[in-house]
């Protein structure tokens, strides 16, 4: 089963973003988890598109890790989590369906992303309610 967690990660200098992570658990690797940058939160009911910044591969831990980040780097909260039911990745494409829970409710969200071909760091983002045309 795949895990997928929504942190905020407050910087020291007082601003912040949203770290998506992913996991991978089919990997027997520590840095299995896919990772973006978003300066939207990914779970945001009804956001059809959004941008995010690919980083490098993190580590499993970041899964239930709460706390500050080493170097100064800030420190990071758990906001969401859900579960993976499906994930197909390419080089340059990413199609994942994710069950996010809350305390008294869940929201199942599709998600398609392309890289940028200009920018190959940058991952544009489309988000839909399943078995919609989207789908197709």
């Amino acid at each position: 089963m795949h895990a997928s967690v929504i942190l905020i990660h407050n910087l020291p200098e007082g601003s912040s973003h949203f770290d998506w992570l992913i996991d991978q658990p089919e990997l027997d690797i520590e840095h299995r988890l896919i990772s973006f940058r978003c300066q939207t939160r990914p779970d945001t009911h009804g956001l059809s598109e959004f941008a995010a910044e690919r980083l490098p591969d993190h580590r499993a831990d970041y899964l239930t890790y709460e706390g500050p980040i080493s170097n100064n780097r800030g420190s990071v909260d758990r906001i969401a989590s859900g579960t993976v039911l499906k994930l197909d990745q390419t080089a340059h494409s990413i199609s994942v369906l994710i069950d996010w829970t809350s305390h008294s409710s869940s929201q199942l969200v599709s998600y398609k992303a392309r890289q940028d071909p200009a920018n190959p760091a940058l991952w544009k983002f489309t988000q839909h309610t399943p078995n919609s045309p989207l789908d197709a």
